[in-house]
């Protein structure tokens, strides 16, 4: 005799056939509260307005690439025009040496009148040249140092015409041109 709650009584797939009749049973109530006009309008609005933002979405992120490359650009230009700005005043600087060197071929190099026509050079020139000297510089540069030898008339090297200039005190060289939150390192 068997009583009536045995798990005899079950058949070995009716664990099974249980569960997806719950299933079924929880599918429909959830599709019944779906069936009310609002919740109809609401999905309907969602899957209307889907497409839009995958479009906005989609613009948005054009326009971030769009923008990075125009930054990019932008700051390439500047750093080549600060570069040919850069360039352009370093060629000047050698100029000065090589005109200044020239005319100190007949005088002796420890002569005031010598000193006086540096002095004199210097105060001539723009607030971008630091010094303009004759020998080795006696303490670390502050900018770029360059040199030219003062040569004799027959040849030989009777000493070397150096001149600091400071880039940062270049006139043109200016930041107006970067992006805003930008900064600008000159090595």
């Amino acid at each position: 005799m068997h009583l009536v709650g045995s798990r005899d009584w079950r058949s070995p797939g009716g664990w099974a056939l249980s569960v997806a009749a719950r299933s079924a049973q929880f599918a429909q109530h959830l599709l019944a509260s779906w069936d009310s006009i609002h919740t109809r309008l609401v999905l309907l609005a969602l899957v209307a307005t889907a497409p839009l933002m995958v479009l906005l979405a989609i613009n948005a992120t054009q326009d971030v690439g769009s923008a990075r490359t125009d930054a990019q650009m932008e700051a390439l230009r500047v750093a080549q025009m600060q570069a040919n700005l850069i360039d352009e005043h370093l060629d000047a600087v050698d100029t000065l040496l090589r005109g200044v060197s020239a005319s100190l071929v007949d005088r002796p190099l420890d002569d005031p009148t010598t000193l006086a026509l540096l002095e004199a050079t210097q105060a001539d020139l723009p607030p971008s040249y630091s010094r303009l000297f004759i020998g080795q510089p006696s303490d670390a540069p502050m900018g770029v140092l360059a040199s030219r030898p003062i040569r004799a008339a027959d040849g030989s090297v009777k000493g070397l015409l150096s001149a600091e200039t400071r880039l940062d005190r270049l006139p043109r060289l200016e930041r107006r041109d970067l992006p805003a939150g930008s900064s600008m390192m000159v090595t």
